[in-house]
């Protein structure tokens, strides 16, 4: 997909379309550093709307941005890119910084997710300060990094309401990033999805934005 995104097609206009409108109304998007971008529920378009942050923020920095995929149940960044996920788990914890792929993309690299990650996994397999060390070396070595994690209710109705089980957590991350994007398809999210998922979110030393997604665009033909 990524190879048309330099076309002035569909997926180009749609891409651009949804990195602006939210500059707009939030102009310091562009100033950040670390942000990560979830749902309430699969299937709402957060990938997509994680892609478009991450060319859009990488254009207007013109400086090294990182996009990470953070939803290892469900790894999709691969795909979009057309890259290989070449390291496993052990090589991830060891030195994430070298998992880091060229994306194809000016200023802009990914950090895909490993391979061999099981949902039977041990339920102390990643604890909060683990995380911490990771995003702190990101954060070092970028302009801004871009999360794109797991839905927080798949999260909690799979792991309980304890974040720090199997995966990179929304909720750990959430604690570390500056900004968490949650994003709403239009006419499809039940509301009270989103207040159940905007609460688990909330805390004092975060701050949440919600993106209301709009059904009308080719990703959801």
């Amino acid at each position: 997909m990524v190879k048309h995104i330099g076309q002035d097609g569909d997926i180009s206009r749609e891409l651009k379309r949804m990195f602006y409108r939210l500059k707009l109304s939030q102009p310091e998007i562009k100033d950040l550093k670390s942000l990560m971008i979830t749902s309430s529920d699969e299937g709402e378009g957060k990938s997509i709307f994680s892609l478009a942050m991450a060319l859009g923020i990488s254009k207007e920095k013109e400086e090294p941005c990182l996009l990470v995929d953070a939803n290892w149940m469900r790894p999709v960044l691969h795909d979009f890119f057309g890259i290989e996920r070449k390291f496993d788990l052990n090589q991830f914890w060891e030195d994430p910084i070298k998992c880091i792929q060229p994306s194809g993309i000016e200023h802009l690299d990914v950090l895909l997710a490993p391979t061999g990650v099981e949902l039977d996994m041990s339920e102390e397999f990643v604890k909060s300060e683990v995380v911490r060390n990771v995003f702190d070396q990101l954060s070092k070595k970028y302009s801004s990094v871009i999360f794109d994690t797991s839905p927080i209710l798949k999260n909690i109705d799979i792991y309980g309401s304890e974040p720090g089980t199997r995966n990179l957590d929304s909720l750990i991350l959430s604690d570390f990033v500056e900004i968490s994007i949650l994003v709403i398809l239009a006419r499809k999210t039940h509301k009270q999805k989103v207040k159940k998922a905007k609460f688990a979110l909330q805390k004092d030393t975060n701050k949440v934005w919600a993106v209301l997604n709009n059904c009308n665009n080719p990703f959801y033909q």
